[in-house]
């Protein structure tokens, strides 16, 4: 599960055929008078076991930093807001932004294909934050000279 959500109460859980497991919750707040920002998060997350890293050709130090970093699962999220929505109708469009989520993704993360297609797409992103990690500690300046520890080589006598 994703961190930030440890503590709310989703609104709505599904758990597809194909082990992902659907979270829905409902991030909506009072902006203006009886006026709504309206927000629906649906977080997808999805087991990772060793299956996922099966016949992978990719640099083993990479797939085992992924194999950490996925121990959670990997997580997608859809996110629907409005803003200035009437207090009156707020419950109609948390319900609108649900059903729309519902009917339109979750046929598609239901799939059998979904969880495979999941996975490389993050271990893709993984790859690029991992290398420019790396280059960032490699290209690290060492310690160097910065001048003097006062300032008192900025004034004369």
């Amino acid at each position: 599960m994703n961190k930030q959500y440890e503590l709310l109460d989703p609104v709505k859980t599904e758990s597809l055929p194909n082990s992902i497991q659907v979270a829905f919750y409902d991030l909506s707040k009072p902006i203006a008078g009886d006026r709504w920002f309206v927000r629906i998060c649906c977080v997808a997350t999805l087991p990772v076991s060793e299956v996922f890293f099966e016949n992978l050709d990719e640099d083993k130090e990479i797939l085992n930093a992924m194999k950490i970093s996925c121990e959670d699962g990997l997580t997608m999220e859809i996110v629907k807001e409005r803003n200035f929505v009437d207090e009156q109708i707020k419950d109609d469009v948390v319900k609108m932004f649900i059903d729309q989520i519902t009917v339109n993704s979750l046929g598609y993360m239901g799939s059998k294909i979904f969880p495979q297609k999941l996975f490389l797409s993050k271990l893709e992103e993984f790859k690029k934050q991992y290398v420019v990690q790396k280059e960032m500690l490699i290209n690290e300046p060492l310690d160097e000279d910065d001048g003097p520890a006062d300032f008192s080589a900025c004034f004369r006598d």
